[in-house]
């Protein structure tokens, strides 16, 4: 018996069912996007050049969209992004300072164990 025949009703199977069709769409899309990522990311790389070049750096640039009949302005700029926090980052850094190998696997261990753990509830398609 499967599990859905156990249950009361046919709401439980149409909403698994429609779960499942959702999740595809969602794996077709992303697969999408990262095409148009992957595209994104080759154009920047070359816009960036010709506008290091071309000493475009900082500038606004009004450009015509021609989809959407109207006017668009892109700056290009640059910008900081820093690096997450990751457990070899802070052995890493906190090695620097905390010379004692105890005392640093000590706060290594006590940042870990603090760190705040959320229980989520998920369903997850099997092939």
């Amino acid at each position: 018996m499967s599990f859905t025949q156990q249950t009361n009703g046919n709401t439980f199977e149409r909403d698994l069912k429609e779960w499942v069709d959702l999740d595809k769409q969602m794996d077709f899309l992303q697969e999408k996007i990262r095409g148009i990522r992957e595209r994104k990311t080759i154009l920047l790389q070359k816009i960036s050049e010709y506008a290091k070049q071309k000493n475009l750096e900082n500038k606004v640039i009004n450009i015509q969209n021609r989809s959407e009949n109207k006017h668009d302005s892109i700056k290009i700029c640059s910008t900081r992004v820093y690096t997450p926090l990751s457990i070899k980052y802070l052995e890493k850094t906190l090695g620097d300072i905390i010379k004692n190998e105890g005392q640093l696997e000590q706060t290594i261990r006590y940042i870990k164990n603090k760190r705040e753990v959320k229980v989520v509830t998920e369903l997850k398609r099997i092939e």
